[in-house]
């Protein structure tokens, strides 16, 4: 067994260098963001467990894809796991968005409003939901969100602007 110093300073250099990418995977692979938490932790507790173990892991972000790949398939009991596949691959390149007239966060104004447009997104569907974690959150472009919920760039757009214009609507911000 390695020093658990060493193990430590392993792991923290590695899940910050690879946390966002994995949430990425554990969302938009996961039934309910509350599954998508389960994963990501059980991933990284699994990752942890190996590095414990005192495995060398020559490629850790490999190796945690690999990981976050079996927990999802577990987890959302898919018989095959070229379903998922497809969800979890997405492009790099960034395109170029066109701008956002809709700014949400100039109608948050207190702590209050904010925990009840958290509300009213929770009463959205689930994919409305994941449209604006990825989002605002994990701040990924909105092709690369229709890329990794395969769905058309279209849709993304229209269920992100439909419930941006009624969130204003509902909170006082202008119409654009």
């Amino acid at each position: 067994m390695a020093d658990g110093n060493k193990i430590r300073e392993e792991f923290e250099k590695i899940y910050t260098e690879t946390c966002r990418r994995i949430y990425r995977i554990a969302a938009a692979g996961s039934r309910t963001f509350a599954d998508a938490e389960d994963v990501f932790q059980e991933t990284y507790l699994e990752f942890l467990d190996r590095l414990r173990e005192g495995a060398e892991i020559q490629n850790p972000e490999n190796y945690l894809i690999t990981i976050v790949r079996r927990r999802l398939w577990a987890h959302n009991k898919v018989s095959e796991p070229q379903m998922i596949a497809p969800m979890l691959e997405f492009s790099e390149e960034i395109l170029q968005e066109p701008p956002d007239e809709m700014d949400i966060e100039e109608t948050i104004i207190s702590d209050s409003l904010y925990d009840e447009v958290i509300a009213r997104l929770r009463a959205k569907n689930e994919t409305v939901q994941r449209i604006f974690y990825l989002y605002y959150r994990l701040d990924m472009q909105l092709s690369d969100i229709a890329e990794l919920l395969d769905i058309p760039l279209y849709s993304v757009k229209n269920k992100l602007y439909r419930t941006l214009k009624e969130l204003r609507k509902l909170y006082g911000g202008a119409e654009k």
